[in-house]
């Protein structure tokens, strides 16, 4: 299962590298590009040797999503420019609103999963079932 979900977050890091390369949103795009790598070195490090330091690397990667889906909630897909924060979304009636919420949620779902992989890695006896 690891194995699958290391390769699933190399085709994610492979897909969000490119848009980022294509200039769509670079920015986040390159931001969320390295959590997925990330994830992905972490995940097969994981399968592989089943050393527990990879629950803290695979958080880290999730708190940087949490940083990442935050300031997308703040500010909008425009950055061109450490200078341009677009919040006017937040203001007024828009229907990009709604995608900035939905960010907010994604930042709240990404803390959980910090949380959770640092729980796991903090205490191994209360797993749900031996690791390897």
């Amino acid at each position: 299962q690891l194995g699958v979900r290391c390769l699933v977050d190399l085709v994610h890091f492979a897909l969000s590298f490119s848009m980022a390369m294509e200039g769509i949103d670079a920015f986040h795009m390159y931001g969320l590009a390295v959590c997925q790598l990330i994830s992905a070195v972490s995940l097969g490090i994981q399968c592989v040797t089943a050393l527990d330091e990879m629950f803290v690397m695979r958080a880290f990667g999730s708190f940087g999503r949490v940083a990442l889906s935050l300031h997308l909630a703040a500010c909008g897909r425009i950055w061109a420019r450490a200078d341009r924060c677009w919040s006017r979304p937040w203001r007024k009636q828009d229907a990009r609103g709604t995608f900035r919420v939905l960010h907010v949620a994604a930042a709240l779902r990404n803390l959980l999963n910090a949380h959770s992989l640092m729980a796991q890695y903090a205490a191994p006896s209360h797993r749900t079932r031996p690791f390897r």
